[in-house]
């Protein structure tokens, strides 16, 4: 049953990206919702497909919150290096949710880094980047490194 579960999964992505990037935020939301879903499932589905799932400017906190948590789901060690950095940059959002979010999704692809052996290096400077950006990001930092493993913030 696994095998016809991936092949529907597989066969619902283009349609749920297309409906997804639609001008209509409501319409988006909804496709969001149902991803989450999907990638919690098949993470594998939507890995190719990961830069759809970057924040765009103009989103509200609640699209924002769901595309960070569909990358969390399917970054993968092909990906993480590149979602990190652009998740990077969320950490100074002005939307304290969405910021706090950043520092826990960064800190979730630490775990999926660490355990395939990814890009330590930058986890060993995401503290001093974090603190560039603001000093509540660090301390955000520091908490989500207390639930995630000590690695997240390894001195340089």
């Amino acid at each position: 049953m696994p095998a016809v579960h991936s092949q529907v999964y597989a066969r619902l992505k283009a349609p749920m990206l297309t409906l997804m990037a639609g001008g209509v935020f409501e319409q988006g939301y909804v496709c969001l919702k149902h991803i989450v879903l999907l990638a919690s499932r098949a993470p594998e589905i939507f890995a190719d497909q990961f830069k759809h799932f970057y924040v765009r400017y103009n989103e509200p906190a609640c699209v924002r919150l769901l595309k960070l948590e569909i990358l969390t789901h399917i970054v993968n060690q092909a990906n993480v290096s590149e979602a990190m950095e652009e998740i990077a940059e969320y950490v100074t959002d002005p939307d304290a949710s969405v910021a706090r979010a950043a520092v826990s999704a960064i800190g979730k692809f630490g775990v999926k880094a660490r355990a395939g052996r990814g890009p330590s290096s930058q986890l060993r400077r995401l503290p001093s980047s974090l603190a560039r950006h603001s000093p509540s990001a660090l301390e955000r930092a520091f908490l989500a490194g207390g639930c995630s493993g000590s690695y997240v913030l390894e001195p340089q």
